[in-house]
């Protein structure tokens, strides 16, 4: 699919510089140092601390990803005392627990040497961000157990599996196929559609979900192919068929399926979204065509990850599009906001596609949200941005006569036609804007509020519903 000029030409671009990984490893081993020293002054102990993720052990990353996880596991002795608590009072308590370690460890070995931009930020548990040396670092402390203990019992912390699947992917990797990684990974991010961060959807492919595909796969069409029929072959170390997973009561709302080599009874494809998958489908239909074409630069434009436009809309578009931009103030992680505002972006679907009484209102509703940094952006798509002050709604048909008779004396202004009674209702709203801004008056996110500018996300999500959604969700539905 990808001869080896346009392989070497994608890996040129995407493959981190050696002054790159060199300056990454002296910040790890920096923050490593002044970790060991304050756990020695505090007499913490810890069974490791070691980076994980791309940038980590696996050296998948592409260039320019310089964000550093690094990992502080902790023995599960720590858990003694509380193991025996309900499940509520231990959750309590285990977030007690490493919300101080956050405090007294974490935060003194940065100040220590002089990390920026140092904040504690919630998720599952506590976890410290900061900057070092122009790296953006999170600090995670996690539960170090064994893999058979983990299969056994499965992870105490969200984030236990994690050095098991580094473990995974490190072991299984060749030089060559960790290539294919960084290609698939380029290819995915051009899609916009990679993780929780995607604007195609609201989570598209991890990193390790695209890993264990490349080392399920022979070579880089193969991981191509199984990317773009992902929906309908599963990929499991138990080779269990699609019917049969899809009946695990856990695994039974799942769109596709990429099981956890190190954790079978964990699906890592459960949040994908449908719409991110159509549209990385989508974009690998495009990429065989221009290979077959040899038309060598729509190829490396679709392989090669490039800003979201901030360019107007198509004239013949715009007036479909609208985009409402909102502002957290970091107190919540963006993942929270996120979902609340897909909570209020599939409101606005319900409530304008159609009237309270069933009929259309302004037809087809899409909508998508975009984030950068604190500020998020709802684009939304209307087939009829304006519709007329009045509709005609529909009441029973003329042969259940005591419901026609209770329909009449509710609607004094009737008419009878195809064997219905109908009568005329007046709209409150005749514009898409108006509804949609009254409903998101009404809107109350905590640590959210929403301004009335319009800055580079709001253009960037006009884009992404120009150029993607509407023609995924309308042209190629």
């Amino acid at each position: 699919m990808i001869d080896e000029s346009l392989r070497h030409a994608v890996l040129s671009r995407i493959t981190p510089t050696d002054a790159e990984v060199r300056h990454q490893q002296r910040v790890i081993a920096r923050i490593i140092e002044a970790l060991q020293s304050r756990a020695e002054e505090i007499g913490q102990t810890y069974v490791k601390i070691e980076p994980q993720g791309s940038t980590g052990i696996k050296q998948t990353q592409l260039r320019g990803d310089a964000d550093i996880d690094l990992f502080v596991g902790l023995s599960s002795h720590v858990l003694e005392d509380i193991i025996g608590l309900d499940t509520g009072t231990r959750k309590k308590a285990l977030w007690q627990i490493l919300n101080s370690l956050v405090d007294t460890w974490f935060i003194p070995a940065m100040q220590r040497i002089k990390a920026k931009q140092i904040k504690k930020t919630y998720t599952d548990h506590p976890y410290l961000s900061c900057v070092v040396d122009g790296v953006d670092i999170d600090l995670v402390s996690y539960i170090h157990m064994s893999a058979e203990q983990l299969q056994a019992h499965g992870p105490i912390t969200a984030v236990d599996r994690t050095v098991h699947h580094s473990k995974y992917v490190v072991d299984h990797l060749t030089e060559q196929k960790r290539e294919n990684v960084r290609i698939l990974k380029s290819f995915v991010k051009a899609c916009y559609a990679y993780g929780d961060t995607c604007a195609i959807g609201r989570n598209g492919l991890t990193g390790y979900a695209l890993e264990i595909i490349v080392i399920r796969s022979h070579d880089l069409e193969h991981a191509f192919r199984n990317l773009f029929t992902l929906h309908q072959t599963p990929h499991d170390p138990l080779e269990r068929p699609l019917s049969k997973l899809q009946a695990i009561p856990t695994f039974r709302n799942d769109f596709a399926f990429v099981i956890d080599p190190t954790d079978t009874n964990r699906n890592v494809a459960a949040s994908l979204d449908a719409r991110s998958f159509r549209w990385t489908a989508l974009k690998i239909e495009e990429l065989s065509h221009a290979i077959k074409a040899h038309d060598e630069e729509h190829a490396m434009n679709l392989l090669l990850e490039r800003p979201i436009p901030t360019d107007p809309p198509p004239p013949e578009l715009a007036p479909h599009l609208m985009a409402f931009e909102f502002v957290s103030d970091g107190s919540y992680h963006y993942t929270v906001i996120r979902d609340k505002l897909y909570h209020v972006g599939h409101r606005l679907v319900k409530e304008m596609e159609r009237e309270s009484t069933g009929e259309v209102r302004f037809g087809k509703v899409l909508f998508e949200l975009y984030f950068e940094g604190n500020v998020f952006a709802l684009g939304v798509y209307v087939s009829h941005p304006t519709i007329s002050p009045d509709y005609e709604r529909r009441g029973p048909a003329l042969k259940h006569i005591d419901a026609v008779a209770r329909f009449k004396l509710r609607n004094p202004h009737h008419f009878e036609r195809d064997g219905h009674v109908w009568t005329v209702k007046r709209r409150k709203w005749t514009t898409a804007l108006e509804m949609a801004m009254h409903l998101l008056n009404k809107v109350s996110i905590k640590g959210v509020h929403r301004t009335t500018e319009s800055g580079q996300v709001s253009k960037r999500i006009l884009n992404v519903m120009a150029y993607c959604i509407v023609p995924l969700e309308i042209l190629h539905r």
